[in-house]
């Protein structure tokens, strides 16, 4: 009896491997086919086919590189798509698109997200420009260098818009009106939206009331900040500044009061953005040294344990700002001449200055990728830039004629 249920229990166990055998290999072959059970992120579509045999014959046309990253994804009997990657955004799969574009290796594409194709997040890049009179949200294409109107409001004056760093938002400040009043300027009815842009949805978040300054920053990359600052309705000698925050969602999490005395204290200075000396992984370093009026910046490889003298200006080292991979950084001063700034792109790996552009005074840049998008003047009007870091050349120039920014006007 004990040996016949040994016997027993070890054929169980032999048939229970063979079907767990057997179900992987189907599992393989049904992935291997069509891939239908994969779950998708974002991927790049690069063709649609209504049968099964042109799908795989236009797979086996395709540069090998891509091969290892391609799946067919079938929607239904008549709709196979020719998949590229897995992203975990748009912004990602679109970089990844626009690569393989400008390379030839393939002639078209869309992101592919949850069975729909969905706005593709690095083509697409949002500026400020005038529309019927007023500031307003457009779009500029990077492939088709095309520029469009996205969001205009009759009553709304877009003062400033801040993107989110994968894209997929902008926080977006708007004014009924603005000028001055006696001294003072003055902001009036200034609210906060919040555009999702993959949903082409703006919905406004929160209401401030007027002002007589305001400033707009991302202090973290999860959060968003807004200075507003107005005088007491009862003693006009006071000044009142309040900084509002707010998560990723729209949320308000915390607001901070100020009081400043005007003749003593004096008007409330902009936000101090803290640059970023040491690169993301810390392999590069920044030291500004200032001696009789001059500024000099250094620059130094710690890995090397090397150091270079690359700018001597005279002005204020505003900001600095690293691409994600330590390959440039750039550097934005206010020099003392009037109303202007001067952007520095610096290649890292080489530790010198690439290309030096001049901007107005509140210069912004956007890091897009391998596209730099920054704003310049040309005769008093603002315009945008769109370098290229692998080309190293002006790739576009944004240009209306009265004037457009990256961030405001």
């Amino acid at each position: 009896m004990t040996i016949i249920h040994v016997v027993d229990k070890l054929n169980i166990n032999i048939r229970n491997i063979l079907i767990l055998f057997l179900s992987l290999i189907l599992l393989s072959c049904n992935e291997t086919k069509l891939n239908d059970e994969q779950i998708y992120s974002y991927s790049i579509c690069l063709a649609e086919f209504s049968s099964l045999s042109d799908a795989y014959n236009y797979k086996d046309r395709l540069n090998k590189n891509l091969l290892d990253s391609i799946t067919i994804k079938s929607l239904s009997s008549k709709r196979y798509l020719i998949l590229y990657g897995n992203y975990n955004n748009s912004f990602t799969a679109g970089i990844k698109a626009y690569e393989l574009f400008n390379d030839y290796s393939i002639k078209g594409y869309k992101i592919f997200h949850k069975d729909n194709f969905v706005n593709d997040q690095f083509a697409n890049v949002l500026f400020v420009a005038n529309y019927s009179g007023r500031p307003s949200l457009y779009n500029f294409n990077l492939i088709t260098k095309q520029t469009k109107p996205v969001w205009s409001r009759w009553g709304r004056k877009v003062l400033t818009l801040n993107h989110f760093q994968n894209r997929n938002k902008v926080f977006v400040t708007t004014a009924f009106s603005y000028g001055k009043q006696g001294a003072f300027p003055v902001i009036k009815d200034i609210r906060l939206y919040l555009y999702d842009i993959q949903e082409n949805k703006i919905d406004e978040i929160y209401s401030f009331g007027d002002g007589i300054q305001l400033y707009t920053y991302w202090e973290t990359e999860d959060t968003f900040k807004v200075n507003l600052t107005f005088s007491d309705s009862i003693k006009p000698e006071i000044i009142i500044q309040n900084i509002y925050s707010f998560d990723t969602d729209g949320q308000l999490t915390q607001v901070r009061k100020r009081n400043f005395q005007i003749l003593k204290d004096g008007f409330p200075k902009p936000p101090v953005l803290k640059p970023a000396v040491i690169s993301p992984r810390g392999r590069f370093q920044i030291r500004n040294i200032k001696e009789n009026g001059k500024s000099y910046l250094y620059f130094r490889d710690v890995t090397k344990n090397s150091e270079i003298l690359v700018y001597e200006f005279e002005g204020i080292l505003k900001n600095i700002i690293w691409t994600k991979d330590e390959r440039f950084c750039f550097l934005i001063i206010k020099l003392n001449e009037v109303n202007r700034s001067e952007l520095l792109i610096i290649d890292a790996n080489e530790m010198r200055i690439r290309k030096n552009y001049y901007g107005p005074e509140n210069m912004n840049l956007l890091v897009h990728g391998n596209f730099l998008f920054f704003d310049e003047q040309n005769n008093g009007i603002r315009q945008i830039a769109v370098y290229n870091l692998n080309k190293d050349s002006i790739y576009h120039r944004i240009q209306f004629y009265d004037g457009c920014g990256i961030n405001n006007l």
